[in-house]
């Protein structure tokens, strides 16, 4: 199986973000997509596409994907592919999928029709996907991208805080696999668990790589030499220049490790001076050779700690070692680094590495939030800062809290995030008001709520209402973020007039809602805006229903046109709802659509269209509760088979119905001797 690359401009690979693309032959078209999408983000240039000539084999040799490092796995999900899997096995795919993850290997999916990432996530678990044939996808897909990929600012903090010392690595190309062990077991020792070790996977397109090796050798406080057979073939890279450079040239200390045995005599007559060889398998060897080189354990830092160990996760300047990451991180967690807390959070609700946890991720982001809370004193604005991310941004604090149905936690942290900007001095405080808006607009939400008391009411309605005045006073209210935040704070206001009894003020909150949701979707074309528009729409469509039976209740002759603005508004959920699912089949999105089309099963009442929607509603809710085992989604489905049953059951009595009249007709005929239905029975017979 051969690795092929693909860079923006051509040029190699080295230095590179190394992205892996996993797609059946059939689909190079596909992957060709997915690879013209990374290179046309911001930071294209900076990652490298690498795939196989033969994918089918993949599963049989991964171990190559740990030689070349990949940051993201992007499976190519397609008829093609599915098929693949079925042919190789859901559990070896898992298995597969599972072995990636905890060796820090982000999995990304892509698609080009949802069913398809529906069908693989029964296979392997719940992979958050990205569709290719969208209008949202450069978007989605360079978001999704940024979050596995390391930030300039991030690498150059590694890169400069992270170490205590250098080595430069001497190999045989051949010899890649003995490389990465020899580089672990350096890395086992006290004294040198904190040394950057440059081999030629850092190598920087552009630049005559002799050059590049000849400076790094001479930076290096040592260098590793690899010892195996294969530097024993005559005329050799290691033997012609980086050796020759390092010893005699330099004059560094080389510290020869042997990987496989190799024959010492002729060692000693193609690399002059070489001794002090150790075995690989000799850890206290290893110990002794690097503490005699001049290493010294590092200084205990939790800052180093977190560096160190986000260079092991993404392999800058070492080689990639997850659960050496996890180590380092959760160490410099538990000593109240908030980076690491909030790194932490982030593999317990991707997976990677760990599992899928949002429990123990909130607690994290928890720890994280107090420790910054404590800080706003000293740095004010770089802690609001802080803290605004931690609860609102990606997987925030605030809405993860909400969907634990920990809504009384989510209040307590809003507003101590608003009591926390009261710090700021008032002349800075307007430069600010985006973030009063979102904490307000989530005290406003009471959807979360099971049965809200008539005080969180009447507190989410006032806290609605101030947010709204922040936003209508704000310079920035045409601003994309404000009008997001306005579309919540107005459904919050439904929500609120809802719980009051107030239909009427709910239903001209939802529908400006709806309006500005969709305006801010026109505008930037977010998924989060779709999400909002369909929300709200559904929860208008169902107070337009109950406002429907009221009006059928006072008016039967009118119980067609009384369900008509419900239908209209709960059709627009729907097709809304399948765009938002076509996009991004999440489980909530797919929830949403299946809720949509139950409700609008309700107001419809050509009974063959109910039905329709009711056995898509149904499949999708099975497939939820099939997928994820989770019983919160039982009800849902219970309560769509039962309206089916019904739906169904009335069509059936209606024939039934219609065949007894027959019947009875052709016997008063037949009684009258106007018809003589003997022929036609034995005919039958």
């Amino acid at each position: 199986m051969r690795f092929i690359y693909q860079t923006k401009g051509d040029v190699s690979p080295s230095g590179k973000n190394p992205v892996y693309i996993h797609a059946m032959q059939e689909d190079d078209p596909v992957r060709e997509k997915a690879a013209k999408l990374l290179f046309m983000m911001n930071n294209g240039h900076t990652f490298a596409v690498w795939y196989s000539d033969e994918p089918e084999r993949l599963c049989d040799e991964s171990g190559e994907l740990d030689y070349m490092g990949a940051s993201v796995f992007i499976p190519v999900v397609t008829e093609h592919y599915l098929s693949w899997c079925s042919r190789i096995g859901g559990k070896k795919l898992k298995a597969f999928f599972d072995e990636l993850a905890s060796k820090g290997t982000a999995i990304l999916p892509v698609f080009s029709d949802p069913e398809h990432i529906v069908a693989l996530n029964k296979l392997v678990g719940d992979w958050h996907g990205i569709p290719l044939d969208s209008e949202l996808t450069t978007g989605l897909f360079s978001d999704q991208i940024n979050r596995f990929i390391p930030e300039s600012e991030l690498y150059e903090a590694i890169e400069n805080k992270a170490f205590n010392g250098k080595l430069f690595l001497s190999y045989r190309k051949k010899d890649r696999a003995e490389a990465l062990k020899v580089m672990k077991a350096i890395h086992n020792t006290s004294s040198a668990s904190a040394v950057a070790i440059w081999f030629d996977d850092f190598l920087v397109a552009g630049r005559d790589f002799n050059d590049q090796i000849e400076d790094k050798i001479k930076e290096s406080d040592a260098i590793a030499l690899v010892v195996t057979p294969h530097l024993l073939e005559k005329g050799n890279y290691v033997q012609r220049q980086e050796y020759p450079k390092a010893h005699d040239h330099f004059s560094k200390k080389v510290l020869p490790v042997e990987a496989v045995q190799t024959d010492r005599s002729g060692l000693s007559s193609l690399y002059d001076g070489i001794e002090n060889i150790s075995d690989l398998n000799d850890s206290d060897a290893i110990e002794r050779l690097m503490r005699e080189s001049g290493f010294a354990p590092p200084s205990v830092s939790r800052d180093r700690d977190y560096l160190l160990g986000m260079a092991f996760y993404l392999g800058i300047h070492v080689e990639k070692d997850m659960e050496r990451a996890l180590k380092l991180l959760e160490g410099s967690a538990k000593h109240g680094c908030v980076d690491a807390l909030e790194q932490m959070a982030f593999f317990c609700i991707a997976g990677i590495g760990v599992k899928r946890d949002h429990d123990k991720a909130i607690d994290y982001k928890n720890e994280a939030r107090k420790i910054l809370v404590s800080q706003i004193d000293q740095q004010p604005i770089e802690s609001i800062h802080r803290l605004y991310q931690l609860l609102y941004g990606a997987d925030g604090l605030s809405l993860l809290l909400r969907s634990r149905d920990r809504c009384v936690d989510a209040r307590s942290a809003d507003g101590q995030f608003l009591s926390c900007m009261e710090k700021i001095s008032p002349s800075r405080l307007k430069e600010y008001d985006l973030y009063r808006a979102q904490a307000l607009s989530h005290l406003a939400d009471i959807h979360f709520d099971k049965d809200p008391s008539p005080q969180v009411v009447e507190n989410a309605w006032k806290h609605a209402c101030e947010g709204i005045e922040v936003i209508e006073a704000s310079k920035n209210k045409c601003d994309h973020e404000m009008q997001f935040v306005y579309a919540q704070l107005l459904a919050g206001q439904a929500d609120c007039c809802k719980a009051q009894g107030k239909a009427s003020q709910a239903e001209h909150c939802y529908r400006s809602a709806s309006e500005t949701a969709m305006s801010a979707y026109r505008s930037a074309n977010d998924i989060e805006d779709l999400s909002l528009y369909v929300s709200v729409n559904i929860n208008l469509g169902m107070l337009l229903r109950e406002q429907g039976y009221a009006e059928m209740m006072a008016n039967p002759s009118e119980s067609i046109n009384a369900m008509q603005p419900a239908r209209s508004c709960l059709s627009n959920a729907v097709v809304k709802g399948r765009e938002l699912v076509s996009v991004q089949p999440t489980i909530n999105h797919r929830e949403s659509l299946a809720i949509a089309l139950l409700d609008l099963a309700l107001v419809t009442a050509e009974k063959k269209q109910a039905v329709e929607y009711l056995e898509e509603a149904l499949k999708i809710a099975k497939e939820l509760v099939d997928e994820t085992g989770d019983g919160s989604l039982d009800p849902l489905h219970n309560e769509i088979a039962h309206v089916l049953r019904k739906r169904k059951g009335s069509i059936f009595k209606k024939i039934i119905g219609v065949l007894i009249a027959i019947l009875i007709i052709l016997m008063l005929l037949k009684s009258f001797g106007i018809v003589d239905l003997e022929p036609w029975l034995r005919s039958i017979s």
